[in-house]
């Protein structure tokens, strides 16, 4: 069977054939200071390797959300041995994969966790809390730490409103006798005290917890830095 060799054509290198990782096919293999055929079988080689190094990676990539998880052996194998004969299919696959890439690169902590820190950046605008919480507080009153934490209290009552809708998790008032079922939410409901048998339990709700039903929380843009949580400030004369 001959391989469609316009696939790919690029430089190869016995490194490449090892990981399957192979370099984009732009470009030609050089061919300068070489005889025809030389040239002629480096690029066929180069060609060949590329489309089963593709084919290997169409066969065995894991792609998330429903993708190539859920297909089956058979239908991977389709899909590899068609790489080798579509040159338009084995060039859709390789765009795919890239994108694949390109979606699960490892991103840094702070873009990871950019939420988080936009909504504690938030609880500083408008409430201080971290000028509060990091502020010693040991030379201070009892009447001087009350007032500030009154201050630190509505802004970031208003920050909170402003980033999630909360609900409780139990309804009923705290102090009141509730029954918890089997099957119950363990991320939902906390057991405390003597905690023995099988459910139902019956017991004293203690807190109501609280679940957020809604988000409200803006997508930070690229060109912030989300490890900023308050820009110093200089008051010019």
């Amino acid at each position: 069977m001959r391989l469609r060799t316009s696939v790919l054509s690029y430089s190869y290198a016995p490194e490449n054939a090892a990981s399957f990782e192979f370099p984009p096919w732009h470009g030609t293999v050089p061919r300068r200071n070489r005889s025809g055929n030389q040239a002629q079988a480096l690029c066929c080689q180069a060609d060949a390797a590329g489309l089963i190094g593709l084919a290997c990676r169409t066969f065995t990539t894991d792609v998330g959300g429903g993708g190539m998880e859920s297909i089956s052996f058979f239908r991977r194998l389709q899909l590899a041995w068609r790489v080798l004969l579509d040159a338009a299919f084995a060039g859709e696959i390789e765009a795919g994969l890239r994108g694949l890439q390109a979606q699960t690169a490892v991103q840094p902590p702070e873009r990871i966790h950019a939420s988080g820190l936009r909504l504690l950046a938030t609880l500083q605008r408008e409430g201080r809390l971290v000028d509060f919480l990091q502020q010693q507080v040991a030379g201070f009153s009892d009447e001087e730490i009350g007032a500030a934490a009154r201050v630190v209290h509505t802004g970031c009552r208003k920050a909170l409103q402003q980033a999630c809708d909360l609900e409780p998790v139990l309804r009923d008032p705290e102090g009141s006798p509730v029954r918890v079922d089997s099957g119950f939410d363990a991320q939902r409901i906390r057991l405390t005290g003597n905690v023995t048998g099988q459910p139902p339990f019956r017991g004293t709700l203690k807190h109501h917890g609280w679940v957020a039903k809604a988000i409200h929380l803006p997508d930070l843009p690229n060109e912030l830095d989300p490890r900023v949580i308050a820009p110093a400030e200089v008051e010019l004369p």
